[in-house]
């Protein structure tokens, strides 16, 4: 370039601006609530506060660091992860951001640009609060401090934070809760200036969701998003749990197709409605999946149902009633589908692999009778549309009690998908017009603390 000529211009990046905006609003914060008082912080994570304060917003924004957790969907495997079944997931190019800096003091206080007001609470955290959506939060600052106390054998005084959480989805149904666990145990373990591995990071999650949050969910979600790589199937056992790391099939791998983007853009349709899986059938399935094992292995004690054998299966299913049957044929089936959908993600078969999505779809809604309206409409539509109109598969994603419907599409027909369901689904659910969404997604990288270069100068 000739000396005269200024440097070329460089865009930020939609992530640039998305992390300038939280640094911006993490400094508000700061100073609102250094000077005001208004998130129920002590006096020593006020004082904390005042003195970062000191330091002014230049130097602040440059210190402040960002973790960044991709939402994930699961094509094949669904409801069986806490029968100790082996399930997939990739993850997509939505995210949770959590923006954040360290405390001295042994004190959290996080901000949510989807939940309010903020909160602050003492490390280690006092007892959860009844439906407060910091719990997610308290559960994994309460389940690292136990990590580390053990691991050092001795008590420590926790460095704290300051933090603003953010997703780019609507919440339901792509683990936005692990996401967001994830973001709090990778925050505070750097704030304390402690290494904890991916594998501890599963069994974390798992403690914080079973242990303090009352859901019996498993592995798939965490493991999921600290793990899977782009155009990767992430298969996982959860019988082996995180005693051995997930096997990632690359797409195509077996026709040596290179190794570039799947050959399919992730739909995903929000439909409006969201949950709480605590609060839903969730836990009621969960149960009944283990009763039916209980059942065909002819034992009062509690079972599983990746501990029935499919001969005992054959032999005993017609012994149980009929809800506890449909559960038994959805992990039975379901757990078949898994294994030939890897093969067929490995020849890089879209229409195969696709139809057994669409079946995994069907048997969540017949079989594991999961699904709002909402969700079930969404089902439907896709399959009116199948692969000729360019959707190769769908299912829900999640519990399938509220949340999003995913679908993997044709990308040279995704606009004419959207554009349908923009016609239908409004009116078959008119309560749902202004809340509903579209989005298209590629796969995406595991979740990670950006380095201090990647985390300076955005925001300033």
């Amino acid at each position: 370039a000739d000396a005269g000529l200024a440097p070329p211009v460089v865009e930020p990046t939609n992530q640039q601006k998305e992390i300038a905006k939280l640094k911006n609003l993490l400094f508000f914060q700061i100073e609102s609530q250094a000077l005001d008082g208004d998130g129920g912080e002590s006096e020593g994570a006020k004082k904390a506060l005042q003195e970062l304060l000191l330091q002014g917003k230049e130097a602040l924004i440059s210190q402040m660091r960002v973790v960044l957790a991709p939402l994930r969907v699961s094509p094949l495997g669904a409801h069986i992860d806490h029968q100790l079944g082996v399930v997939t997931g990739f993850n997509i190019s939505r995210y949770v951001y959590y923006v954040f800096l360290p405390l001295s003091h042994p004190s959290v206080l996080l901000s949510s640009t989807s939940f309010s007001p903020p909160l602050s609470f003492p490390l280690p955290p006092p007892p959860l609060k009844k439906e407060d959506w910091g719990n997610h939060a308290r559960g994994a600052c309460l389940s690292l401090i136990n990590f580390i106390k053990n691991k050092k054998n001795e008590d420590i005084r926790p460095n704290g934070m300051i933090g603003v959480i953010h997703s780019t989805m609507p919440i339901g149904g792509l683990s936005s809760s692990a996401a967001s666990t994830l973001c709090y145990l990778f925050s505070l373990e750097f704030c304390n200036n402690f290494e904890v591995s991916r594998e501890d990071k599963v069994e974390l999650c798992r403690q914080t969701e079973n242990d303090f949050l009352g859901l019996k969910n498993g592995l798939l979600d965490q493991t999921t998003i600290l793990f899977s790589r782009p155009s990767h199937l992430t298969c996982i056992d959860c019988q082996k749990g995180v005693r051995e790391t997930p096997t990632l099939v690359r797409w195509g791998e077996e026709n040596n197709h290179d190794s570039g983007p799947i050959p399919f853009k992730v739909m995903i349709v929000y439909c409006g409605k969201s949950r709480v899986l605590a609060n839903t059938n969730y836990n009621n399935r969960v149960t009944e999946c283990r009763e039916a094992a209980s059942l065909l292995l002819l034992t009062d004690e509690t079972k599983k149902l990746r501990e029935v054998p499919v001969e005992t299966y054959e032999k005993n299913k017609h012994k149980l009633p009929d809800n506890l049957a449909k559960r038994a044929k959805h992990f039975m089936t379901e757990q078949a589908r898994v294994f030939e959908g890897k093969d067929e993600w490995r020849k890089g078969d879209f229409s195969s692999f696709g139809r057994l999505v669409f079946a995994s779809g069907e048997s969540s809604v017949n079989n594991y009778e999961a699904g709002s309206p909402q969700l079930v409409t969404l089902y439907e539509l896709f399959c009116e549309i199948g692969q000729t109109g360019g959707v190769y598969g769908a299912r829900f994603s999640g519990g399938g009690f509220g949340g999003c419907c995913l679908a993997l599409v044709d990308p040279q027909q995704q606009d004419a998908i959207a554009k349908r369901l923009h016609a239908i689904y409004p009116k078959k659910h008119p309560e749902e017009k202004d809340c509903y969404s579209i989005h298209f997604c590629d796969s995406a990288e595991s979740v990670r603390l950006l380095g201090e270069d990647e985390s300076q100068n955005v925001g300033l």
